[in-house]
């Protein structure tokens, strides 16, 4: 662990958080990862979640609708404009008005991330410009609220009523949820050759796919880099008193780069993205509006414009311009707003930033403690301007805990701690939440109940399989035959066939085995028998939706990298979420590691068939049990074959775009190269729960094989 316990003498953020207001570096430790770094934060309202929340021992937890509607922003905007600052005040408990904040917002819990990509060589120093945050890759800050506390605050800031009517039936819990990418992650967007590596490059294309499919984004604009510092126009005012000239206060280094990203925007999306613009950092601009007449503060402004643009520009008699008598705010706000209508119309640009599209951010006070009602009053401005994003179930939150439940296979653990089970059902996935106590974005009741549809969803994209039975999916195998022969057909079925006595353990019995696990993964020692239920298994399970991602560590490996590095699972958990090379610009990564898995696979595959094809010489009992593990573990692999196979085709066939159902792509193709297939299969047969069928009963199979 780091702390940001930078020497913050002379920074500009001093003032933000003087020596008496520390603590926010010891609340915000830094974390060097593999990919980077990355801080955490969270808050929890323990006597209200007690009153609040149904329990998940509670007798209601499964029979009361206790919906959740989740509202997502998406902010952008200028380096140490702030953002950071809005996404960690929800949870900054130490502050000394974070009382203050949650009787105005009153949240039940929230949680804060900050993730900077950089590669492992790189010192934290490297990941911070201004304490205590990171450079900020991706954050996300969540909190959530009752509908009732929701529908109060909505009344009090005078928003639209309909944000609470059209929220569907048996919502009981809201929550909004930021996704923040930084100033370096937009210009990485622009330019992906500032990518540190491949992986990172792969997750800007991501990020900018889900901004081009943005209609509404909140821009934050740092005025302090956009005027320059307190200090110089202190004395360019002096400089101008004594030689009778007008100072030069803006940047032209800002400018053109507001300008740059107004084009990228534009260019991004064909639809036109409605923007609304956040004034942040302004003690400045308000120095600066206090020294001279607005009119001089708009000239110099458009100075710095008609040079960055190369021309004249003047500002539009259809926006209301700095005048004469308003208040330092107002003419800051009039300057800003002549000078981004002019971007637009100057480029020519398909942004829309509407009649009220910029606001003032008051976030801190001038003693670097929040400031409860500006942050409530942008909230507020972000619902008013309909910047709401989406408007979804909280799915993607269940996703990314389903994935880290998988990750700790002691959760399943039989009682006798002799076996585990290989997939993951709505018990164990109770007894996680029950371990996160509480600190999740979502009550644990409402992530539980969203556990079948969220593993239904995981299965259809491609990323998880499903249980049918044995511990197996619904595997169907073709093994060609010679010439003149028909090809056999081998399915699992619905209930487990016999098998040949000794060959597999009987239920309840451990088989030994080894998967691919990673280093987040603990490698179990035994997985129950073939034929076994799961350790654990009551009558309300067998209606639960049973699902296990890949056991194979480099496919495994490619879908936790997004989990891992904390990637909002709205940016790629969806079909088509593996890109073609062609599809998806600066986005090959992720393409090129599936197709080296699929190799890979094929070749693992194929070397297991040989070693436990029959030989010559009668097998022992010990022999046929490690042949009986080698099966069952070539089975999982095949299973795994047939996943990343089908990943590859949908790219190939769609480069990118939504695709057919993982199910009904053409089937995983393996050469084994046997010569006596039919006794190949017979022992098959005999060691795992696989049985002969005909070839439409094959074709109707979720995941399929072709063996030669």
């Amino acid at each position: 662990m780091y702390h940001s316990g930078i020497n913050m003498s002379g920074s500009p953020l001093l003032q933000l958080w003087p020596q008496d207001n520390a603590t926010k570096s010891d609340v915000l430790p830094i974390e060097k990862t593999d990919y980077g770094f990355v801080q955490r934060g969270s808050w929890r309202q323990v006597d209200r979640l007690d009153e609040e929340v149904v329990e998940l021992d509670g007798p209601f937890s499964m029979n009361c609708v206790v919906g959740t509607e989740v509202f997502t922003f998406v902010l952008i905007g200028d380096q140490n404009a702030g953002k950071s600052t809005f996404l960690q005040s929800f949870s900054h408990q130490t502050d000394r008005n974070f009382l203050e904040m949650t009787s105005l917002l009153p949240v039940l819990s929230a949680s804060f991330v900050n993730t900077r990509f950089l590669d492992s060589s790189k010192d934290v120093s490297d990941a911070i410009d201004e304490p205590p945050f990171l450079d900020t890759d991706i954050g996300r800050a969540t909190l959530c609220l009752t509908v009732d506390d929701f529908a109060f605050w909505v009344m009090e800031r005078e928003l639209d009523e309909s944000l609470v009517t059209s929220l569907p039936d048996g919502t009981r819990y809201v929550v909004l949820q930021f996704i923040e990418f930084g100033g370096d992650h937009l210009d990485q967007m622009m330019n992906p050759a500032k990518c540190p590596n491949a992986a990172t490059k792969d997750i800007v294309g991501r990020s900018r796919t889900m901004l081009a499919q943005c209609r509404k984004v909140a821009y934050f604009i740092n005025w302090q880099s956009l005027m320059g510092t307190s200090a110089g126009i202190e004395s360019q005012h002096v400089s101008a008193c004594e030689q009778r000239q007008p100072p030069v206060a803006f940047n032209d280094v800002a400018v053109r780069v507001l300008l740059e990203r107004f084009e990228f925007l534009d260019t991004l999306s064909s639809h036109g993205t409605e923007i609304l613009v956040l004034a942040c950092r302004t003690h400045v601009a308000r120095s600066l509006a206090d020294m001279f007449p607005p009119k001089m503060i708009e000239h110099l402004a458009f100075q710095a414009l008609s040079r960055v643009v190369g021309m004249s520009v003047f500002p539009s008699a259809d926006v209301p311009s700095a005048r004469t008598g308003q208040t330092e705010e107002d003419t800051i706000m009039a300057v800003l707003s002549s000078m981004v209508n002019a971007i637009i119309s100057t480029k020519a640009l398909a942004i829309n930033i509407g009649d009220q599209g910029l606001c003032a951010a008051h976030h801190i006070n001038t003693d670097g403690s929040l400031n409860p009602e500006g942050i409530n009053t942008t909230i507020a401005n972000l619902f008013r301007r309909n910047m709401v994003q989406s408007a979804a179930p909280p799915s993607a939150f269940v996703a990314d805990h389903l994935l880290r439940c998988f990750k700790q296979p002691l959760l399943r653990l039989s009682d006798t701690g002799e076996s585990f089970g290989l997939f993951v059902d709505r018990a164990v996935f109770k007894e996680y939440l029950e371990d996160l106590e509480g600190d999740a974005e979502a009550p644990d009741a409402v992530l539980l109940q969203c556990f079948d549809s969220t593993a239904r969803s995981m299965v259809e994209i491609g990323v998880a399989v499903a249980h049918w039975s044995g511990n197996l999916s619904h595997l169907g195998i073709m093994i060609s035959a010679s010439e003149g022969e028909q090809p056999i057909y081998l399915c699992v079925p619905e209930a487990p066939a016999e098998t040949a006595e000794g060959a597999v353990p009987a239920a309840g019995q451990p088989l030994t085995v080894i998967v691919g696990g990673t280093r987040n993964m603990h490698p179990p020692k035994q997985v129950v028998g073939a034929n076994a239920e799961a350790p654990g298994t009551t009558k309300n399970l067998a209606e639960s939706e049973q699902i296990r991602f890949p056991y194979h560590s480099g496919l495994f490996a490619i879908i936790d990298t997004f989990f891992a590095r904390n990637v909002p699972p709205e940016m790629w958990l969806q079909r088509g979420w593996i890109q073609h090379k062609d599809g998806a610009r600066d986005s090959t990564y992720f393409t090129d590691a599936v197709t080296r898995v699929v190799c890979d696979l094929r070749a693992e595959l194929a070397a297991t068939a040989q070693s436990t094809a029959p030989g010559g010489t009668e097998r022992d009992s010990a022999s046929a049990r490690e042949d009986g593990t080698a099966i069952m573990r070539w089975l999982w692999h095949l299973e795994d074959l047939c996943l990343a196979e089908s990943l590859c085709a949908h790219a190939m066939s769609t480069q990118g775009g939504a695709g057919e159902h993982h199910g009904t792509t053409t089937a995983a193709r393996v050469d084994i190269g046997l010569a006596r297939r039919r006794a190949w299969v017979t022992r098959l047969l005999a060691m795992s729960p696989l049985q002969e069928c005909d070839a439409e009963t094959y074709r109707a199979c979720t995941l399929r094989a072709h063996i030669c």
